[in-house]
């Protein structure tokens, strides 16, 4: 006949019956169902603005250079637009360009603005086989040598942003 424990958790020879460690451990396992576990993690991290470019709200450097003796300097923020008559008197002329964008920071003419073209002609606004190319470009700046005798028209066709040109006699 065979005996039947009456307590599960008495001991036989030193040692608690198996079945009863099996309870213990299943109302261990029962206890901690449900619980949740928060884990917090503090992360620091420094973050330093860029610097706004340097010509951020300055004056372009054709604007802050002296007037030189027959030199015409041409400044506008529009286009189209045709600007003088000027007078040129014969001569090979240094033609310089530069567009800046006031209020906009980091402006890439390269990508951010469609291409300054500005070309002379004798009547406003009319390209004729006296006209003269004088820059179609996707750049900040930049120059052009070009012969220039009589009265002509300074066309500005396309220009996203302000603009100052300046025709210099090379004497």
């Amino acid at each position: 006949m065979r005996r039947v424990p009456r307590d599960l958790l008495a001991l036989r020879d030193g040692r608690i019956v198996p079945l009863a460690a099996l309870a213990v451990g299943a109302a261990a396992g029962l206890a901690s169902c449900g619980t949740t576990h928060v884990l917090t993690q503090t992360v620091t991290q420094q973050v330093t603005a860029p610097q706004p470019p340097k010509d951020v709200g300055s004056t372009p450097g054709l604007l802050r250079q002296p007037r030189q003796k027959g030199e015409f300097l041409i400044q506008g923020n529009t286009a189209p637009k045709s600007l003088g008559p000027y007078d040129f008197e014969p001569d090979l002329y240094t033609f310089r360009f530069e567009q800046y964008a006031p209020g906009f920071r980091g402006i890439d003419f390269s990508t951010d603005a469609s291409s300054i073209t500005v070309a002379l002609d004798r009547k406003p606004r009319v390209n004729a086989p006296d006209s003269q190319l004088l820059v179609n470009a996707t750049q900040k700046q930049g120059d052009n040598v070009v012969y220039v005798s009589g009265r002509y028209f300074v066309d500005v066709t396309s220009a996203d942003y302000s603009y100052v040109l300046r025709f210099t006699p090379r004497r």
